[in-house]
C-alpha cells in the first residue's frame, strides 16, 4: 500500500513525476521523487533500448513497516499527530512543501510497469526483468504462475506471509503475461482489463453504535452516520460509518446502543456489516430520519421510487456548502484551498452565495477572515482566478447535475462540442450574455435521450436543470465573472475527417490490431458517439474475435455489424 506515480524519462534523465490523479492529468511532484534513494534520477544503459526516447516508469511509492514505526514514534516525541498507517504516511511524505522532510522519510519505490516508446518487451515478465536492468529495485515475490488454481493457491499461501512482509499490503495483483493478450484486453474507463486485483476478507470487529447523526449533502439527501465508540480496524481508528439511507438501516435493524460488527471495505471505507441481536440492550426502538431536516428545520420529503429522503429546502444552508465542495473540488474547479470549513464561513459571512460569487471575492475579503494573512489571502485569490477556464467536461461536473458524474460529464461534452448553438456561444469574446444558458435549454429531452450512456432519469434532470430558472441564471452569473467552458473536442478530430460524423457504435469482442480503448478513442475522434449497451439509436456494433451476447442482441435487432475490417475501412 503507497501511493502510485509516473515517472517520465528522457534522453536516460529522470525529466518529471506525477501521482496518477484523476485518469487525465496527476500532481506534479517531481522534486520530492527526486529525494528517494531507489528512484535513479539516470538510467543504465540496457542493450538494444534507445534511452534517447521517452520511457515512462509505473510504480508504487511505499513507506516499509520499519519505517513507519520509527516515524511515528519521533511524532509521538515530537508530539505530533501520528500517521494512520503507512499508505497515508507515503502520500503524506510525497507532497511535502520541503524536499529534505520527503527525504528524511526512508521512502521506497517499486517498479510495476514500463510504457516505451519503441516496441513493448513481448511480456509483462520480461517487463520487470527491463525495468531491474534500467536500475529499478523489483519485488522479490512476484512470481510467474500457469492456471488458475495455482494463483489462488499463491493467494493462499501469501495471506499467511502476509503479516511478516516488511511492508504493507491488502492483497494480490494479478495479470496476464502476453503483452498482445494485455492489448487486446483493453481499458474499460480508468480499469485496465489484462490485471486483476484479488484481496483478502477484510478484517471484521465489534463496537458499540453511540449514536446516529444526519449529514445533508449538495442534492439535499439526508444520510445517516453510525457515531461508534473507537476502535482500531485495518490499522486505522474508526468512530464513524455511514448508513447510507433508511432502507439500509432497516435492512439492518439497526437501534441506538447495538453491538455491531464493522469492517473497511476495501480497506478503506468503514461500513456497518450487521447488528449483534443477542447484545441489543432491552426497550429500544427502531431508528427513524427525522420528518424535519436537521440543518433548516424544512420538511423532509423521499421521492417515489428512491431510497434517499430529503430535505425540500433549495436553499438550505448545508445544501449550498456542499453544492459549493462539489464545485471547487478536484474532478471539478479544482481550486486549492478552498475546503469545506473555509467555504461554510464564506457562506455564513455572505461574502459568496453561489458558484460565481468565488471570483468576485477580492483579496481584501480574504485577508479579513480570522487565521488569513494577506500572502495567504493572495495565494488562495491566485488559485480561484486561475480556473476561469477549464474543460467542458470539468464545467459540466462542476454543476451538480443529478445522474451526471465525471464520465457522463465527458460524454455530454464531447456532445455539446458538436453543436453549433453551443458552439457559437463559447467562442464570442467576452461570452455573450444568456447565450449559452439558451443552446443549452433549447436541446429537448429527446436529443438527450438519445445519447449513449445516459438512462432517462439523467436526460430529465439535464431538461429541468437547464431549462430551471434556478439553472440558468447560474450559468449566466458564471458567464458574467468571466468563467469559460472550453471546447475540448480531440486534437486529432480534424484530421480524422469526420468520417464517421453521425454513427453510433457499440464495440465486443476482441480486436487483431487495437485494444478496445483504442478504437473507442479512434471512433470518437472520426465523430461517433460510443456507448457500452445496444439501444435503438445504435448505428452498427462492430464485432472482434469471440463476440459476446451482443452480437446476437444486434442480429435480433436487426442493428448492422461491422468487422474490425470494416470498421477502419470506415475510419478512413
Amino acid at each position: 500500500d503507497g501511493l502510485a506515480v509516473a515517472l517520465v524519462y528522457e534522453n536516460g534523465q529522470l525529466s518529471y513525476g506525477l501521482t496518477r490523479g484523476d485518469g487525465q492529468s496527476g500532481e506534479d511532484i517531481t522534486v520530492n521523487l527526486r529525494t528517494i534513494p531507489s528512484i535513479p534520477l539516470s538510467l543504465r544503459p540496457v542493450t538494444g533500448l534507445n534511452l534517447n526516447s521517452r520511457i515512462e516508469v509505473r510504480g508504487e511509492v511505499y513507506l516499509p513497516k520499519a519505517a513507519f514505526a520509527k516515524l511515528n514514534q519521533e511524532r509521538a516525541a515530537n508530539e505530533q499527530p501520528l500517521f494512520a498507517n503507512p499508505r497515508n504516511a507515503a502520500a503524506g511524505s510525497l507532497r511535502q512543501l520541503d524536499p529534505k522532510i520527503t527525504a528524511s522519510r526512508q521512502l521506497k519505490f517499486m517498479a510495476y510497469q514500463l510504457i516505451l516508446e519503441s516496441d513493448q518487451p513481448e511480456t509483462h515478465q520480461a517487463e520487470h526483468q527491463l525495468a531491474q536492468q534500467l536500475g529499478f529495485a523489483d519485488n522479490a515475490d512476484n512470481r510467474l504462475i500457469v492456471g488458475l488454481d495455482s494463483v489462488l493457491e499463491f493467494w493462499t499461501d501469501f495471506e499467511s506471509r502476509r503479516a511478516s512482509l516488511p511492508y504493507q499490503i491488502d492483497g494480490l495483483v494479478v495479470g496476464l503475461n502476453r503483452t498482445d493478450w494485455r492489448r487486446k484486453a483493453g481499458i474499460v474507463g480508468k480499469s485496465p482489463r489484462a490485471v486483476i486485483a484479488l484481496k483478502w476478507p477484510a478484517e471484521e470487529v465489534t463496537t458499540v453504535v453511540e449514536d446516529i447523526i444526519v449529514n445533508v449533502g449538495r442534492t439535499g439527501n439526508l444520510t445517516p452516520v453510525a457515531v461508534l465508540r473507537p476502535v482500531k480496524v485495518a490499522g486505522t481508528l474508526v468512530s464513524r460509518a455511514s448508513l447510507h439511507n433508511q432502507d439500509e438501516i432497516d435492512r439492518l435493524d439497526l437501534r441506538l446502543g447495538d453491538t455491531v460488527v464493522i469492517r473497511k471495505a476495501g480497506d478503506i471505507i468503514p461500513e456497518v456489516v450487521k447488528a449483534i441481536l443477542g447484545l441489543r440492550p432491552a426497550k429500544t426502538a427502531p431508528y427513524r430520519l427525522p420528518e424535519l431536516c436537521p440543518i433548516c428545520q424544512s420538511p423532509t420529503l423521499r421521492v417515489e421510487g428512491e431510497a434517499a429522503i430529503r430535505c425540500s429546502n433549495p436553499t438550505c444552508f448545508s445544501v449550498e456548502a456542499r453544492r459549493l465542495e462539489h464545485f471547487v473540488s478536484q474532478a471539478a474547479f479544482d481550486i486549492e484551498g478552498l475546503g469545506p470549513r473555509l467555504l461554510e464561513r464564506l457562506l455564513e459571512l455572505g461574502l459568496i452565495k453561489n458558484f460565481a460569487d468565488l471570483f468576485r471575492l477580492e483579496v481584501a475579503d480574504l485577508a479579513a477572515l480570522d487565521g488569513f494573512q494577506e500572502k495567504l489571502a493572495s495565494k488562495l485569490h491566485r488559485s480561484i482566478q486561475s480556473r476561469r477556464e477549464l474543460p467542458l467536461r470539468r464545467w459540466l461536473y462542476a454543476l451538480g447535475i443529478k445522474g451526471i458524474g465525471e464520465q457522463s460529464a465527458g460524454w455530454l461534452a464531447e456532445y455539446l462540442a458538436k453543436q453549433p448553438a453551443v458552439e457559437a456561444a463559447l467562442q464570442t469574446e467576452p461570452l455573450a450574455e444568456g447565450a449559452l444558458s439558451k443552446a443549452l435549454a433549447a436541446i429537448p429531452l429527446t436529443d438527450w435521450q438519445e445519447l449513449p450512456g445516459l438512462g432517462p432519469v439523467a436526460a430529465q434532470a439535464l431538461v429541468e436543470y437547464f431549462n430551471s430558472p434556478v439553472g440558468q441564471e447560474l450559468i449566466d452569473d458564471l458567464g458574467a465573472v468571466g468563467v469559460r467552458p472550453l471546447l475540448s473536442l480531440p486534437a486529432a478530430e480534424s484530421a480524422a475527417g469526420q468520417s464517421l460524423s453521425g454513427e453510433r457504435l457499440v464495440f465486443t469482442g476482441t480486436l487483431a490490431t487495437l485494444s478496445r480503448a483504442e478504437a473507442e478513442e479512434r471512433a470518437r475522434q472520426a465523430g461517433a458517439l460510443v456507448s457500452s449497451s445496444l439501444t435503438k439509436q445504435t448505428t452498427h456494433l462492430v464485432a472482434g474475435e469471440a463476440a459476446g451476447s451482443k452480437l446476437g442482441q444486434a442480429q435480433e435487432q436487426q442493428i448492422p455489424v461491422w468487422t474490425e475490417a470494416e470498421f477502419l475501412a470506415n475510419l478512413d
